[in-house]
């Protein structure tokens, strides 16, 4: 397997970063990954960064998810629901400085047969809220279309130094 950069946004300047898109992804990669170093600007320890596929803002993502880190493990499934939520990345009040990093596999994205599938790893450390955190996520956007755009919305968006990067990957 070998992996190809595409495009990338960031680091941020002092005024952060608000919605990112990359759009018109190569169609000449098996699977796409994602990679995330971010710290939101909303002020809350944990927040999401959701994504949106080919701008479709309709109720139809599903997937689940699982956490765990300083506070007891949990999970859930949500269905039917528009952005789709990778949760796991630090707010402005989880520690001075702190930052998540994320990573989003998207399989299959130019496959025309089937509906696209994604996995997401993010975590950060917490130590002022005592501990780490981590949550894996899996999701489903129930569509078909290739996939020739993806939007990243950081709730309240991303702080300075704050970086995403898209990634082209062939199969061997």
């Amino acid at each position: 397997m070998s992996m190809y950069p595409i495009a990338s946004v960031g680091p941020a300047g002092s005024g952060g970063i608000g919605t990112i898109t990359f759009s018109s992804i190569p169609q000449n990669f098996t699977h796409l990954q994602i990679r995330i170093f971010c710290r939101c600007q909303t002020a809350a320890t944990q927040v999401p960064i959701f994504l949106t596929l080919n701008g479709d803002g309709g109720s139809n993502y599903n997937g689940g998810s699982i956490q765990g880190g300083y506070n007891a493990p949990s999970g859930g499934y949500a269905s039917s629901t528009s952005p789709y939520g990778i949760y796991c990345f630090p707010g402005s009040t989880s520690g001075t400085n702190y930052f998540g990093v994320g990573i989003i596999d998207i399989y299959d994205y130019t496959n025309a047969s089937i509906n696209k599938t994604f996995r997401a790893t993010a975590g950060y450390s917490n130590y002022a809220a005592g501990g780490d955190e981590v949550r894996i996520t899996e999701g489903s956007w129930m569509n078909t279309s290739a996939i020739t755009s993806i939007t990243l919305s950081p709730y309240g968006g991303c702080t300075q130094y704050s970086q995403f990067d898209l990634y082209g990957i062939v199969a061997a």
